[in-house]
């Protein structure tokens, strides 16, 4: 990288820093039109804009409000994303300093409390999958596909069409391994969902929360740190952290154009400055193993629709 900023105009120089950045704040007065995705016309704007230094970003307590937003939408049920009004639950607000792998908050945190309104979760599971399972259904807000429900479980109990009513818990336990047994093989590419696996994955996922945990209530423990996999594991599986040593390196935070280099393709190498551009297509590259030309993808049970294309 060195070799290549030597080779920097002073003008790409002057590109390649951290500058100040743009605030955009709400404001009841139209503020005129302006260009929107795909050269869109957006005739009202309400929105002020304002350049920023990343040290002076802050938002002040007294702008922080214990309660719903006014424009929360109410009594109405999305598909795929129940709410606490449609679920047999009440809420409550409240603010409160919290503390995780005991690390106390700095400051106060706002936390929702659910409180269920049952006393038989179980006969309440069962009463649901009597009237859903072998029903089709909508899910996937808000681009809406057509289902099949074929089982409905919690925690602690699972119920198919093909469920044995006096042993529904150990077909649902039995089944459950083999479907994260093969989330582990076909997700993570594991050989085998073993002990070591599922220690490893509680690592790099307990590590993940407390590197987000620093960096909102403390600030940045690594510039580098990053989570290797694709997929999380299973909370069910997040086991024996107490006491976990977790190790962070500071680093260095990315210059402007390292970080294109990060997330661009080689194909996009125009946005680059001529000096960093061959990183990205010379074979003789060090980092040349970043940019295959082919590569295989995962939709996840996505369907493509002809507009995403």
């Amino acid at each position: 990288m060195s070799e290549c900023h030597k080779n920097l105009t002073d003008e790409e120089i002057e590109r390649n820093t951290h500058g100040p950045m743009l605030q955009y704040d709400y404001v009841p007065e139209n503020q005129g039109s302006c260009e929107g995705p795909g050269n869109e016309k957006i005739h009202a704007v309400y929105a002020r804009e304002t350049l920023v230094e990343r040290a002076d970003i802050h938002v002040p307590s007294d702008r922080m409000v214990l309660k719903m937003s006014e424009k929360t939408l109410k009594g109405v049920h999305f598909p795929g994303f129940p709410t606490t009004k449609h679920l047999q639950y009440t809420s409550k607000l409240e603010m409160a300093r919290v503390k995780v792998f005991e690390q106390p908050s700095m400051n106060e945190s706002m936390i929702i409390h659910l409180n269920s309104q049952s006393n038989n979760l179980d006969q309440n599971i069962k009463d649901l999958a009597r009237k859903l399972v072998g029903k089709e259904v909508f899910i996937g807000w808000p681009h809406l596909v057509e289902a099949k429900v074929t089982a409905v479980s919690n925690e602690m109990l699972g119920i198919t069409s093909d469920s044995d009513d006096d042993d529904e818990e150990a077909i649902f336990e039995k089944n459950f391994f083999k479907y994260k047994r093969a989330y582990y093989i076909n997700k993570l590419k594991y050989p085998d969902m073993t002990e070591d696996v599922l220690k490893e994955q509680t690592y790099c996922y307990i590590s993940a929360l407390q590197w987000t945990l620093f960096y909102y209530y403390r600030g940045i423990v690594s510039w580098g740190w990053f989570y290797p996999h694709h997929y999380a594991p299973f909370v069910s599986d997040l086991k024996n952290f107490r006491g976990m040593k977790l190790k962070f390196e500071m680093g260095r935070p990315f210059l402007p154009f390292e970080q294109l280099l990060a997330v661009l393709p080689s194909a996009s190498k125009s946005h680059l400055p001529p000096a960093y551009q061959g990183l990205m297509t010379d074979p003789r590259s060090d980092i040349i193993d970043y940019y295959p030309t082919e590569f295989e993808t995962d939709l996840n049970g996505k369907r493509i629709r002809q507009w995403e294309l």
